[in-house]
C-alpha cells in the first residue's frame, strides 16, 4: 500500500493539468486504486471507507494485490473484479486518513494565505457559524481616498463596498476554479486605460 499526494493546481502547468484530465477529473480521481499484478482493477472513490469531498482531491492510495491473494479478494475468473476483504478494509481505512489529511492541510494553508490579504476579510459569526467575505473598509488605499471626500461620499463608497461583497459570485468562482483555474488572471490590469476612457466618456 502506497499513499500519494498530487500537486496543488497552483504548482502544476496547464499541460500537466490537462494530462490529469482537467481539474474536475483531478477531484473525481481522489481515492483508492487497486492493482492485481500491476494491472488496474478498481479505481477512484474511497470504496465506502470515506466520503468524497473537495479538499481530499489531491489524495491517492495505491494498493497492489498479488495473485496469491485472489481467494482473499474474491477475484472473478476474468480477473476484472475484486472485493475488499474485511481485514484489508480495516487496514486501508486507517491508512487513507494520512493522505486525506495532507490534502486537507494543503487547501487550508492556501485558503489562509488568500484570506489574509489587505482587500478582503472573512467574518465568522460565532452565534450562527455563518461565514461572510467582505471588502475591507480599513484598507489603507481606501482610507487615503477617503481623506479628500465628504462624509456623504464616504458613505456612498461604503454602501458600494457592502453591495459588492453581497454580490460576490461564489458559485461561479467555485465552478471556474474547479474547471479553469489556470485561465483565471486576477492580476490582469491591462484594461485600466480603457476603463478610464469609458468613465471619462460617460461624464
Amino acid at each position: 500500500i502506497k499513499t500519494h499526494i498530487i500537486p496543488h493546481h497552483d504548482y502544476m502547468t496547464k499541460s500537466e493539468i490537462e494530462n490529469h484530465g482537467g481539474l474536475e477529473k483531478i477531484e473525481e480521481g481522489q481515492g483508492i486504486y487497486v492493482y492485481r499484478e500491476k494491472r488496474l482493477i478498481l479505481y477512484g472513490g474511497w470504496m465506502g471507507l470515506k466520503p468524497r469531498f473537495s479538499i481530499a482531491k489531491l489524495a491517492r492510495v495505491e494498493v497492489e494485490v498479488p495473485s496469491s491473494l485472489d481467494h482473499e479478494w474474491s477475484t472473478d475468473v476474468k480477473k476484472s473484479e475484486m472485493q475488499f476483504p474485511s481485514k484489508a478494509k480495516r487496514l486501508i481505512k486507517h491508512l487513507i486518513s494520512q493522505p486525506i489529511e495532507r490534502s486537507k492541510k494543503e487547501y487550508v494553508y492556501r485558503g489562509k494565505k488568500e484570506e489574509n490579504n489587505k482587500f478582503w476579510f472573512l467574518r465568522n459569526n460565532e452565534r450562527t457559524a455563518d461565514l461572510t467575505y467582505l471588502a475591507d473598509p480599513k484598507n489603507s488605499q481606501l482610507n487615503n481616498i477617503f481623506q479628500d471626500l465628504t462624509n456623504e461620499k464616504r458613505l456612498e463608497i461604503l454602501e458600494y463596498l457592502k453591495e459588492l461583497s453581497k454580490s460576490l459570485p461564489l458559485n461561479s468562482i467555485h465552478e471556474k476554479m474547479s474547471s479553469n483555474a489556470k485561465q483565471i488572471r486576477q492580476d490582469d490590469d491591462d484594461n485600466l486605460a480603457s476603463i478610464l476612457k469609458m468613465l471619462e466618456h460617460n461624464q
